[in-house]
């Protein structure tokens, strides 16, 4: 009985406050679920080794290194998220230079029509003073 209280303390102590609070918005995104009851199913113990503390610095040094691993996971999650990011905004400036070459070449159509267009209002009128 000792031992289990020990040990849940041990967990409490090295469950960072954001993994503590059932309503963490990070501990639902990161586990998807905000139930207490599941706490021990969660990814977070299996990264908690069933340690007992010997002492109070036993305790701080799971807490740290269950925060540590939650920073860790954290990082890896927004690195990704950067990465992902880069690669879209990549294809997009693909697709912008795509459509920029595009216009450019309208815009080259319409500047030899209009010359076309005022080449042949010339020669009309000049047809027309020959008449």
């Amino acid at each position: 009985m000792a031992a289990s209280a020990i040990s849940e303390s041990c967990q409490d102590a090295a469950t960072p406050d954001i993994f503590a609070s059932s309503s963490s918005p990070a501990k639902s995104l990161l586990f998807g679920h905000t139930n207490k009851r599941q706490h021990s199913s969660s990814p977070l113990s299996s990264l908690l080794s069933p340690v007992l503390p010997a002492s109070t610095s036993e305790a701080r040094r799971c807490e740290r290194k269950a925060r540590a691993n939650f920073l860790e996971a954290q990082k890896e999650m927004l690195e990704g998220d950067i990465l992902r990011k880069r690669k879209k905004m990549e294809r997009l400036e693909d697709v912008v230079a795509c459509r920029q070459r595009r216009l450019e070449r309208i815009n080259e159509r319409m500047r030899v029509l209009s010359e076309a267009s005022e080449d042949s209002a010339m020669e009309d009128s000049s047809d027309d003073d020959d008449y």
